[in-house]
């Protein structure tokens, strides 16, 4: 696999300056792993390229514990040269048999990639971005390197990156790494007659319009009660979770004219509570949340991108309305107080794991931290000193502030919002703005995206003992400290800014049960939601 070159520019400013192999396929799997997935089975071996100067690659495959093993070849290399540089190291350890060679940006499903001797292609309209394959009339290959043959065949193929040969040795000898890639395949195809297969299934991920086509391939696999009209540019979302669906229609149809931009445009809905539907614009911008985990963005792109969610912040803060204190307090006492507690004795009651640590101080990396009934016991006067149940003003929320979704264009500097919650206690669009901003903050700060994408190591224990690890491999710690401090300065005051980081962590507290089905995740959530609420525990005892 060969991904010791940076994607191409116009990948970089989607993603920022990440290897081909670090391209997310879908949520928690990159090419590299989708690679390893498809072939560990069929080879005896797998191994990837990669940059001496570099070791972002080979330190995602140490966390992961992936079966491929990393050939480093020198920085500023051809893709000829990287490819003799790695031949001459396998020939080095053992007689070569058949080799196939993937370029690190591709992403083929085809039962000939194991086939000896064969280059495998797909039909292409557009022959002057790709290198295309004829043969000629002694059977033997000619390629053409991004540009249209003259004259132009009715059919068109591309050769999409996948190479398998037989003749490991002879193409390790014979390699020249001053040659062109293709000029060797010829080379090689003159001792041993390659043959072009057609890939019906093929996602190229290497330039931006080819890879938003392969996105919307996943995507039209992989939603979940949605459909998307690619051609029309629609989205169609049905839900079975009725009531909270029903809440995000109507957010999008109350929003007032001024703020509608911040979200798609609605074409057709019914709320019907029978058969709920909306059809609204779809966007093919990547998710904040994928920019974070996958990407690697300069600090100044996410300045930039931070300061505009604090703009869509204060553009939803210019609506308002004001709220009797008492209805204030009891409407956010239930999103608080109420929620985390029901939340965490449901968890206490349901899960045997957290039965059996409900009563233990927690070792959390080392440190201690109070019980779980310590912390529900505490929850009341925690609340009830940081001042976050008082106030008399709620404005247009969003509910549902992380990053997944935020859907941002990198090149034009475009930000929409999706999937709302539509409902803040017991009003609809309108809700406590800290709340929004508690959401970015577990995003950002805290991490969430990683959790839930399973970036994490964990040991835990029914002592009460947990050791985790995020798994961050780019700028995400910057990022999240950059948010902190940006944060800081655009609310100007210490108080709100405390009480925000007090929300966050019963966020996190709050969303364990909601992942029965992942228990790794809810313990890695129950350590970051102690962590951080321990303390506003201790601030109280001290008071």
């Amino acid at each position: 696999m060969l991904s010791a070159a940076k994607v191409a520019e116009d990948m970089q400013n989607n993603f920022g300056s990440i290897y081909p192999a670090m391209i997310p396929v879908t949520d928690g799997e990159r090419i590299i792993d989708r690679t390893v997935t498809q072939y560990a089975a069929a080879y005896d071996r797998l191994f990837i390229v990669v940059n001496a100067q570099d070791t972002t690659i080979t330190d995602y495959i140490q966390t992961k514990h992936l079966v491929i093993n990393p050939l480093v070849v020198a920085d500023g290399l051809s893709l000829s040269e990287s490819v003799a540089q790695a031949l001459a190291q396998l020939r080095d350890q053992e007689p070569l048999g058949t080799l196939t060679i993937i370029f690190g940006d591709t992403v083929v499903k085809s039962d000939a990639v194991t086939q000896p001797d064969v280059i495998l292609t797909h039909t292409v309209a557009d022959a002057g971005r790709w290198t295309t394959v004829t043969v000629d009339d002694q059977h033997h290959l000619a390629f053409n390197d991004k540009v249209v043959p003259v004259p132009t065949s009715e059919t068109l193929h591309a050769a999409v990156g996948v190479f398998t040969l037989s003749a490991g040795d002879w193409l390790a000898e014979h390699w020249q790494g001053q040659r062109g890639f293709y000029d060797n395949l010829c080379r090689y195809d003159q001792y041993q007659t390659l043959t072009p297969v057609d890939a019906p299934h093929w996602m190229d991920f290497g330039h931006r319009d080819k890879y938003i086509e392969a996105k919307k391939a996943v995507e039209a696999r992989f939603f979940n009660h949605t459909t998307v009209d690619f051609k029309r540019g629609i989205l169609r979302k049905e839900s079975t979770d009725v009531d909270k669906f029903l809440g995000e229609i109507k957010w999008y149809l109350k929003l007032p004219k001024r703020l509608t931009y911040l979200a798609p445009r609605i074409f057709d809905y019914s709320l019907n509570y029978n058969a709920p539907f909306v059809e609204m614009e779809y966007f093919s911008y990547e998710s904040l949340h994928n920019l974070f985990l996958y990407g690697n963005l300069e600090i100044g792109v996410w300045r930039e991108i931070i300061d505009e969610l604090f703009f869509l912040r204060a553009e939803m803060e210019r609506y308002q309305v004001d709220v009797d204190e008492s209805e204030y307090r009891t409407t956010v006492s239930e999103m608080y107080l109420t929620k985390t507690t029901d939340r965490l004795h449901r968890l206490i009651k349901e899960q045997d794991f957290f039965a059996e640590i409900a009563d233990k101080p927690l070792q959390i990396n080392g440190q201690t931290f109070p019980s779980l009934t310590t912390i529900l016991t505490a929850l009341p006067e925690v609340l009830a000193q940081s001042g976050v149940l008082i106030g008399h003003r709620f404005s247009i929320i969003h509910g549902d502030f992380c990053l997944s979704n935020v859907l941002y264009d990198n090149t034009q500097r475009v930000m929409r919002l999706i999937d709302p919650r539509g409902k803040f206690g017991r009003f609809d669009i309108y809700g406590d703005a800290k709340y929004d901003y508690a959401k970015m903050m577990h995003s950002f700060s805290g991490k969430y995206d990683c959790i839930i994408s399973d970036m994490f190591q964990l040991e835990a224990d029914t002592t009460g003992k947990i050791n985790y690890q995020l798994d961050v491999t780019g700028n995400e710690q910057q990022v999240g400290e950059l948010f902190e401090r940006q944060l800081q300065q655009h609310l100007g005051d210490t108080t709100v800014y405390r009480q925000i980081q007090l929300i966050e962590a019963l966020l996190f507290l709050s969303m364990i049960p909601l992942h029965k089905d992942k228990p790794e995740r809810q313990k890695a959530m129950l350590a970051v939601g102690v962590t951080k609420f321990a303390p506003f525990m201790a601030q109280v005892r001290e008071d």
